[in-house]
């Protein structure tokens, strides 16, 4: 889906309400007005009170395919790594420490997580095939896509489950695959 400005903005400041209030418990007359929309607003943009956290997911997947056409390194693992501080990592590193375990806590908001992780495999997966010189629908693309979104996913579900360090997780789980030796062509 595409988010205007306004919407990711909005999308941003309920995200840090709930972190704020360090729980999932938030209701949307109380994420409406952390937003500064109307609740008509809010429902129009976000169909659930879930979907509010939908477009700060989505961003870090659209951050990682602009990262996937345009970083240098000759790996996946290069690209990966230096992914993982794209979307998580840098000036992420707070936000993302605080609010995993938030999602985590409601099976609904982990649901985004999930589909923020699948569809955001889908958006890069072209980007990262290019870089591999294979087609997106190639199996080699298929794979490595799968490595990437497998990676966040895992390094996000410990944070949450276990409070775990998910740049370190995310670093072994790079060095464990197979995959991620795989030679990258030069940025687009």
């Amino acid at each position: 889906m595409t988010y205007t400005t306004k919407m990711l903005s909005a999308s941003e400041r309920c995200c840090e309400h709930l972190i704020a209030a360090g729980s999932a418990s938030a209701t949307v007359a109380e994420l409406a007005d952390a937003a500064g929309v109307p609740e008509r607003t809010f429902y129009r943009w976000f169909p659930t009170k879930e979907a509010c956290v939908a477009p700060v997911l989505d961003a870090g997947s659209t951050r990682l395919a602009a990262h996937f056409r345009t970083a240098g390194g000759e790996t996946l693992a290069d690209l990966m790594l230096t992914g993982y501080e794209v979307v998580l990592g840098e000036s992420y590193d707070e936000r993302t420490m605080r609010l995993f375990p938030i999602l985590h806590s409601r099976k609904e908001l982990w649901a985004e997580v999930a589909r923020a992780v699948n569809d955001g495999e889908h958006l890069y997966r072209p980007d990262l095939a290019g870089r591999l010189g294979v087609a997106p629908d190639a199996p080699l693309a298929l794979v490595a896509a799968s490595a990437v979104s497998s990676a966040f996913r895992q390094s996000v579900d410990l944070l949450a489950r276990a409070g775990d360090d998910p740049r370190r997780t995310f670093r072994l789980l790079v060095e464990a695959s197979p995959t991620t030796d795989l030679a990258v062509s030069g940025a687009a």
